[in-house]
C-alpha cells in the first residue's frame, strides 16, 4: 500500500451481505478516492471471507486481513499496526459515508493541521433528537478547550452546550500516532469507543468540531446493539465501568461529579433490564440490587453524589436516599412500579 493522507479502516465479523453492498458503494461514491482501506475481517464465515476478497479487487488501494475472531476492539488495534498513513478513520461495514468525507477531511487536516477531526453522524432512521455537531467549525486548542470537548463527549454539559459529541469512532478523522497511542481495549466490550474517544482527548493539542454529516449510522432492526442490552447487563457493562473509573481519577471535579450523574443513569438502567422484568422472587432480585450498589463504581457514586449537580431529578435525589438508607426493596419497588405505570400508560 502506497503512503497516502488518510487510511479508512473496516473490522467485518459476519456482516449481512446485504448490508455490506450499500457500504461499498458509498465508498466508490467518494470525491476522492486518493485513500488507503483496509478491511480486517475478524474470523468471518468462509462465505463472508470470499465476498471480502471480491471486494479488495474493487478498490486500488486496499488490503483484506484476515484474523482469528476477537472482537472489533482486537481487530482495529491489529489493523493500525500497518497504517502508513499521517490519519486514520473508521468505519463499520454496514453503515454509509458521505461522498466528500476524504475530500473535506483533506481540507480540514491542511487547514488545522488537528489531532481529532470529530464530524456530525447522520442516524437512518432518524430517531435521535441529539444535535451531533454546532453550526460551524471550531478549533479547540489547549487544556481547558480540549476539556470542553471531552465534557461533550461525556454529556457533561455547561450552560452554553448546543450539541454532545458521541462516543463512536466512526467517520472522524485521527492522528495515526495518538489512536495508537489510545487504543481500544480489548477486554472492554461495551462503551469502549467511548474510553477510546476520552483517551484520544487526553493525547491531543488541536481538535476540530465540524457541521458536516460525513457518516450514515444505519439502525438496522437486527442489529447486535440492539440486542445487547437485554440481559446481563451489569456483567456487560462492569469492564466499562472500572475502565472509566481509572480515568476519573484523573479528572477535576466537575468531571467527576458529571460522571457520577451518567453512572447513576447506568444503575438505572442495569435495574431495568435485569431486575424489574426478572423471573426470579423479590428477595433475590433486591440482594442482587444491594451486591450491585455496594459494588465501587455505584457505591462511590451513591455516596459522593451532590445534588445539586446539573441535571439532577427529583426521583434521583429520592433514589440517592433510599440507596443511602439500604432501602434496596423501595428502590426496587419503586421502579417496578413505575415500568408497569409506563406500560400500562397510567
Amino acid at each position: 500500500m502506497a503512503d497516502r493522507l488518510i487510511t479508512v479502516i473496516v473490522p467485518v465479523y459476519n456482516t449481512p451481505l446485504e448490508y455490506m453492498d450499500p457500504f461499498f458503494e458509498s465508498l466508490k461514491k467518494l470525491s476522492c478516492r486518493d485513500f488507503d482501506l483496509i478491511i480486517a475481517n475478524d474470523g468471518s464465515s468462509e462465505e463472508c471471507v470470499k465476498y471480502l476478497k471480491e471486494k479488495e479487487k474493487e478498490f486500488d488501494h486496499c488490503i483484506l486481513i484476515c484474523l482469528e475472531h476477537r472482537g472489533v476492539s482486537a481487530t482495529r488495534n491489529k489493523a493500525l499496526e500497518i497504517v502508513k498513513s499521517d490519519y486514520v478513520a473508521f468505519a463499520d461495514a454496514d453503515d454509509e459515508i458521505s461522498p466528500y468525507f476524504i475530500e473535506k477531511g483533506i481540507e480540514y487536516i491542511r487547514q488545522f493541521d488537528p489531532d481529532i477531526i470529530y464530524s456530525s453522524i447522520t442516524f437512518v432512521p432518524d430517531t435521535k433528537e441529539t444535535k451531533q455537531s454546532g453550526t460551524e467549525v471550531e478549533l479547540f486548542c489547549g487544556k481547558e478547550e480540549i476539556k470542553t470537548v471531552k465534557k461533550k463527549l461525556l454529556n457533561i454539559a455547561s450552560e452554553s452546550d448546543d450539541y454532545c459529541i458521541l462516543g463512536t469512532p466512526c467517520g472522524r478523522l485521527y492522528r495515526t500516532e495518538i489512536v495508537r497511542e489510545a487504543g481500544f481495549d480489548e477486554d472492554v466490550r461495551y462503551y469502549e469507543d467511548q474510553l477510546f474517544n476520552r483517551k484520544a482527548i487526553d493525547l491531543s493539542n488541536r481538535i476540530v468540531v465540524v457541521p458536516d454529516a460525513w457518516y450514515f449510522y444505519i439502525q438496522h432492526s437486527d442489529s447486535s446493539l440492539h440486542k445487547a442490552y437485554n440481559s446481563g447487563y451489569y456483567e456487560k457493562m462492569m469492564p466499562f465501568l472500572n475502565s472509566s473509573m481509572i480515568l476519573d481519577k484523573n479528572e477535576d471535579e466537575q468531571i467527576q461529579m458529571g460522571m457520577r450523574q451518567n453512572y447513576l443513569h447506568i444503575l438505572y438502567s442495569i435495574i431495568n433490564y435485569d431486575l424489574v422484568c426478572s423471573k426470579n422472587g423479590f428477595t433475590e432480585d433486591r440482594n442482587q440490587l444491594k451486591k450491585i450498589a455496594e459494588s465501587e463504581v455505584f457505591k462511590d457514586t451513591i455516596s459522593a453524589y451532590d445534588f445539586h449537580t446539573k441535571g439532577t431529578r427529583f426521583i434521583d435525589v429520592l433514589n440517592i436516599k433510599m440507596f443511602r438508607m439500604k432501602l434496596y426493596g423501595l428502590v426496587l419497588l419503586e421502579k417496578k412500579l413505575y415500568y408497569l405505570m409506563k406500560r400500562n400508560k397510567i
